[in-house]
């Protein structure tokens, strides 16, 4: 859903930084809006800052479509105040995209400070990394896609909850 949680605000004005730095980057967003009055402010501020050609809606995307949505991506963008898990940036890097988070709370626990970035400047540099490293982004994709599997595993998460059960067998 695209709402205030996901923080959408935000992109806007990283793809405004990164319009007048010259740095040639798409924005798609997927969703649907649960409330018109942030549909109408966030569309008239893509006007506003002039980023209808940069910034672009794509409606709800189907869990079961995701890898093939991501397949024509190169990053992973999470905006959000908070996030539960974090779903969409575990798919996103387990489909191949490299992952730009904002560090909200407990994200640098979950995705590692490589990955998380606190304001603007922050996503400017860490996109500036990703594109250096452009020789060797295979690699880090590998790199991403390893430590999300490894780290969010079934079985390993069955594991885990295993314990919390058998822990509370015991009280």
């Amino acid at each position: 859903w695209i709402n205030y949680k996901k923080n959408p605000q935000m992109i806007l004005y990283l793809a405004d930084i990164l319009n007048k730095k010259s740095m040639d980057y798409t924005f798609h967003i997927i969703g649907k809006f649960q409330d018109p009055r942030y549909e109408l402010y966030l569309s008239d501020m893509i006007n506003k800052l002039g980023l209808s050609k940069t910034v672009f809606f794509e409606g709800w995307v189907d869990n079961k479509d995701l890898p093939k949505w991501f397949a024509d991506k190169g990053y992973i963008l999470s905006t959000s105040l908070f996030e539960s898990f974090g779903n969409s940036i575990v798919e996103g890097v387990a489909s191949g995209l490299l992952p730009l988070i904002h560090n909200f709370y407990g994200a640098d626990k979950r995705f590692g400070e490589v990955a998380t970035f606190n304001g603007t400047d922050d996503f400017v540099t860490l996109l500036k990394h990703y594109e250096n490293l452009e020789d060797k982004r295979k690699q880090q994709i590998s790199i991403a896609k390893r430590k999300a599997m490894e780290r969010y595993n079934i079985n390993r998460q069955l594991k885990k909850l295993n314990h919390i059960i058998e822990g509370l067998e015991q009280i």
